[in-house]
């Protein structure tokens, strides 16, 4: 009886030490403390408009070699290609040609921590580095202008360096 007894004590340990285990904290963060300067590929991008309670989603389609040049002397360009964005809004879907005024105009550029923000043709926009490494770049961002329409925008910009 004794046996059975240890024999459970023994188990329940090994149960907890598993499940302690396993519900551990891993380190979830991902290296955002790599070079952002170089020329970057523009491979996905999503964004979502609210205006009021409707709701437009629009995903990048056929983007190829649309690139953003992050200069060391705190410049940015872009290559101005366009791509095709398709948007769902309230049941329907529409593709249209479009750019990204991140990628075709110039600006400059600063980072602060994992804040990278943008100026360019008199406007400002703050991203979030969600993961930067030697081959990739992962942006979002959050804007909106309550005072004009409601309006309410978030974007996400994924990249891969060419150089």
């Amino acid at each position: 009886m004794k046996h059975i007894m240890l024999l459970k004590k023994v188990l329940i340990i090994l149960l907890i030490t598993t499940i302690s285990m396993s519900c551990g904290s891993d380190d979830d963060t991902i290296n955002t403390s790599g070079s952002i300067e170089g020329t970057w590929e523009l491979t996905a991008l999503s964004y979502k408009t609210q205006v009021g309670p409707t709701v437009a989603s629009s995903i990048g389609k056929d983007i190829d070699n649309v690139l953003l040049n992050i200069n060391s002397d705190g410049s940015t360009s872009g290559n101005g290609k366009t791509f095709t964005v398709e948007t769902s809004i309230a049941g329907g879907t529409g593709t249209n040609s479009t750019e990204s005024e991140l990628i075709l105009n110039e600006g400059e550029w600063h980072r602060d921590g994992n804040t990278f923000t943008w100026t360019g043709q008199g406007d400002s926009r703050d991203f979030t580095i969600r993961q930067l490494s030697a081959t990739s770049l992962h942006l979002t961002g959050d804007y909106g202008d309550e005072m004009a329409f409601d309006l309410f925008n978030s974007i996400d910009l994924k990249f891969a360096r060419k150089n």
